[in-house]
């Protein structure tokens, strides 16, 4: 029995709904809905009597709801006292990051910060969306920066920090894009570069199909490095961080995207506990508006 399926468990006795219990601990609702069986097999009992629109505590589930409850919040009380141990002693930040994200702006940001905070032990770790969910969920980490995949829930704060047009970087053997700008539809022949690792391709692709409604091949880069060299190598199309790249010129196109004559936007937040007290995350937040000029 694992503490993450207690957790799942009491979310969705509290909101009365395995939807609602799955956005608020960002997972889908099959997995939710998976993760209580499993325990209920584990355990040897029946926790919820279900019927078509809801569902009932057993005399099992009513025992698990109270008691679990009850340990989530000593573990939580735990897990706060062992943070501010830690930050007594000179502070603590760690953020995750989407590598599709990431660009020379959160790395100024984050070079920055250690640069106004010397003292500060900070940890910078990449990951995929749902991987980064799971980290800020289960207090592995202090706040992410990614795009939102989720309506996120009343206990988790978030920022804007930058908000503007969606670019790919394409060789010039593709022809086409006379005006200077790619069509969304105009870009289904060619494939499309994202970066993941082999174990986080099959989330990854779902999640920027439905962020970006892009319905074409999808082939994977390990790095960012990796996809602008698949790019100017004719493999594909991969995202820009802005129309002024580096990587501009000498065979390679930097377009901006449109989708039904309307240019596409991206939007980069970071996400974080309400109830996380260390002072840190706001001090990387002013940082990183600033290093996004959001300021």
């Amino acid at each position: 029995m694992l503490l993450r399926q207690i957790k799942y468990f009491v979310a969705v006795v509290d909101t009365g709904s395995f939807t609602e219990a799955a956005e608020e601990c960002f997972i889908s609702q099959s997995a939710i809905s998976q993760q209580i069986l499993s325990l209920e097999k584990e355990l040897g009992v029946q926790l919820l009597k279900r019927n078509t629109r809801r569902f009932v505590l057993t005399a099992a589930g009513k025992y698990l709801y109270s008691h679990g409850k009850q340990l989530i919040g000593e573990i939580e009380k735990l897990k706060d006292g062992t943070i501010r141990a830690e930050a007594s002693e000179g502070g603590h930040l760690k953020l995750g990051y989407l590598a599709a994200c990431a660009d020379e702006r959160l790395y100024k940001a984050v070079a920055l910060f250690k640069q106004q905070n010397a003292g500060v032990n900070m940890q910078v770790i990449s990951g995929g969306y749902d991987e980064l969910v799971a980290m800020l969920t289960g207090g592995r980490a202090d706040m992410i920066f990614c795009l939102q995949r989720h309506v996120v829930a009343e206990d988790y704060a978030q920022q804007l920090v930058y908000s503007g047009p969606v670019y790919i970087e394409i060789s010039a053997v593709y022809g086409g894009f006379a005006d200077g700008q790619a069509e969304l539809e105009d870009l289904k022949d060619v494939p499309c570069i994202f970066v993941a690792d082999e174990k986080k391709q099959s989330i990854e692709k779902e999640f920027y199909t439905k962020v970006l409604g892009y319905n074409g091949q999808i082939i994977f880069a390990r790095t960012p490095e990796e996809a602008h060299f698949m790019a100017a190598a004719g493999n594909g199309f991969c995202f820009a961080s802005s129309g002024q790249n580096r990587f501009a010129g000498d065979g390679v196109r930097v377009l901006p995207v449109f989708q039904n004559g309307r240019q596409l936007e991206k939007k980069y937040y970071l996400f974080w506990k309400k109830d996380n007290k260390n002072d840190n995350i706001r001090a990387f937040t002013d940082i990183a508006l600033k290093a996004y000029g959001a300021q």
